[in-house]
């Protein structure tokens, strides 16, 4: 079990980091642009994420392979996540949408997409 949390937090960590860059936050929400709080505030839960991912391998595996573990999940979640953005990245649109403001309009109009836009 420590381990799916472990690959979770790495792949959620650098979606997390991806969207905390507007090339990839219009990717996946075209309607609302990032504020710069908004980016250091997905950087940082980024970072914790990936902090949860290395503490869940070290808990599993022991402070000897348990980093060695966590490296080889980063390997991993990492090329999942650029094929994420590069071939489905409208999978990332509902974390955007809990990451959006809490304005109504801004949630509604990442939810229905850009070409169901009226």
């Amino acid at each position: 079990m420590l381990l799916i949390v472990a690959a979770g937090a790495a792949y959620l960590g650098f979606a997390l980091f991806a969207l905390s860059q507007s090339r990839h936050w219009q990717q996946v929400a075209p309607s609302h642009v990032a504020q710069p709080p908004q980016k250091k505030a997905l950087r940082l839960l980024g970072s914790l994420a990936l902090a949860l991912s290395l503490s869940c391998a070290c808990l599993r595996d022991g402070p000897a392979f348990g980093p060695v573990l966590w490296l080889l999940l980063l390997s991993v979640a990492a090329p999942l996540l650029v094929f994420t953005l590069s071939w489905r990245p409208h999978w990332l649109r509902r974390l955007a949408q809990r990451l959006a403001t809490s304005d109504p309009r801004h949630s509604e109009s990442i939810k229905r997409g850009p070409m169901q836009r009226g």
